[in-house]
């Protein structure tokens, strides 16, 4: 606010207009970013599957109330998740769960130290052929913005390893 008044000896016939304020809303300014892996480049039909997704804020605002979502394929079966909280960082909601839609929500603060990581942990069906794509999402809290929106998305992307077990006995029925 700033304001103005008439010198000494003189009159101000309007002293209405002699203060005047700016207000200015706070918008929040967050850099999400995820990384989802699994740590391997191939996957064996018929085994557990673990992928890890680390969700950071390198700010300058603390993100209170990001979505984090991951749509698991449904080639995994059995599928869990857990989460754990580094820093000051938090889970809301979501932290843990079953089935093949995490969503969660999670606050974290802006800087190096702070970050929420899941575990999900699924089966690969042992018909199942072909890559196993799974990408993992952060969207911004209402209200705050992300200048960056390129690292809200991790995708891991695993081919399929060919394991047979083959075997043979021969024999013509007689000693």
């Amino acid at each position: 606010t700033a304001t103005v008044a008439a010198p000494a000896g003189t009159t101000d016939p309007t002293p209405a207009n002699n203060s005047s304020t700016d207000t200015d809303t706070a918008t929040p300014q967050v850099d999400l970013g995820v990384v989802k892996t699994d740590g391997v480049a191939a996957y064996t039909p018929g085994t557990l599957v673990t992928y890890t997704i680390t969700v950071t804020n390198a700010g300058p605002s603390d993100a209170v109330g990001a979505s984090v979502a991951d749509a698991i394929p449904a080639g995994l079966t059995s599928v869990s998740w857990t989460s754990a909280a580094t820093g000051a960082a938090s889970v809301t909601s979501g932290a843990t769960g079953t089935g093949n839609n995490l969503a969660a929500t999670v606050t974290i603060p802006s800087g190096a130290g702070n970050a929420v990581v899941f575990t999900v942990t699924g089966t690969a069906l042992a018909s199942l052929t072909g890559d196993l794509v799974n990408t993992a999402t952060v969207a911004a809290p209402a209200g705050a913005t992300d200048p960056t929106p390129a690292n809200n998305t991790s995708t891991d992307t695993d081919a399929a390893a060919v394991v047979v077990d083959l075997g043979i006995v021969k024999t013509d029925g007689v000693a």
